[in-house]
């Protein structure tokens, strides 16, 4: 939780420098930036866990899905107050969180497409002139997802073709429409739920190989479009604070809800600080 508690303190730093930007020095702007980067892989690994380990994937998307939609009310709402236009800010973080989500659930739904199957022997009654050595076989059909995943009970082929475009769909919504953190926290998350379901020793150094692999993508993509390199690329650094023992008892509901509360309360305190500003001392 407390790992937590830091990704949440640099968010608000992000988002502070975002809606201050013109009254931040460019350095203090770009040590920030750097700090917004490390929290992408604490929040990428906790939605990949979350996700397989949750006991009602429905409940958990909506539940993102809300905390997205009421932030970006409030967006909506104070920029034009605050001498912000409504395309000069990406759409806030947690809809990285929530198309991460769905391309997770698109890909649960497509890859176990041919369910386990689980055989069981039962032996026959004897009836009252023989004796029974036959045995009743019996196959199930068990699938590999997450246990708190709720699919929708249509035939496979067209639970893979869903989910097929639920992929396209969350890969491609962040190339075209500016989302906060986007397609890297996307890719993170994938990232870190590939691990999770392919690995059971060396999770940590798999991670930190296969970021910084995909840091070194991502800079040399930013570097040809803008000519400078991001700040993210030192995400990787924080890989290991994902894997760090937890001592803490498991937090209450309470606390692991707070997330959902916590990304729209701190954008509608920044908006009202900047409008004060704004309306003040401009």
């Amino acid at each position: 939780m407390r790992k937590k508690i830091i990704a949440y303190l640099f968010v608000l730093f992000y988002h502070i420098n975002l809606y201050f930007a013109d009254y931040i020095s460019s350095d203090i702007s770009g040590f920030i930036d750097i700090l917004a980067g490390l929290t992408i892989p604490i929040f990428a690994y906790s939605l990949a866990i979350g996700f397989l380990k949750t006991t009602n994937s429905g409940h958990y998307f909506i539940r993102i899905a809300i905390s997205a939609v009421i932030t970006q009310c409030i967006q909506y709402l104070l920029l034009p107050l605050s001498g912000f236009s409504q395309s000069s800010i990406p759409l806030n973080p947690m809809y990285a969180l929530l198309l991460a989500f769905g391309l997770l659930y698109g890909l649960e739904m497509i890859l176990p497409y041919t369910p386990d199957k689980i055989a069981s022997l039962k032996l026959l009654e004897a009836n009252p002139h023989n004796k029974s050595t036959r045995f009743d076989m019996r196959i199930s059909g068990e699938t590999n997802r997450p246990l708190g995943m709720r699919v929708p009970k249509w035939p496979e082929p067209l639970i893979q073709i869903v989910g097929f475009f639920l992929v396209v769909l969350c890969i491609t919504i962040p190339i075209v429409l500016p989302v906060s953190f986007g397609l890297f926290f996307i890719l993170a998350t994938l990232l870190f739920y590939i691990i999770e379901k392919c690995y059971t020793r060396n999770k940590m150094l798999t991670a930190f190989i296969c970021f910084l692999l995909m840091d070194a993508g991502y800079l040399l993509v930013q570097y040809r479009y803008t000519g400078r390199i991001h700040p993210w690329g030192a995400s990787a650094a924080s890989i290991i604070f994902c894997y760090l023992p937890n001592e803490e008892k498991r937090p209450s509901r309470k606390m692991r809800n707070i997330m959902y509360v916590f990304f729209p309360l701190h954008i509608l305190l920044i908006l009202i600080a900047r409008i004060i500003i704004y309306t003040f001392w401009m």
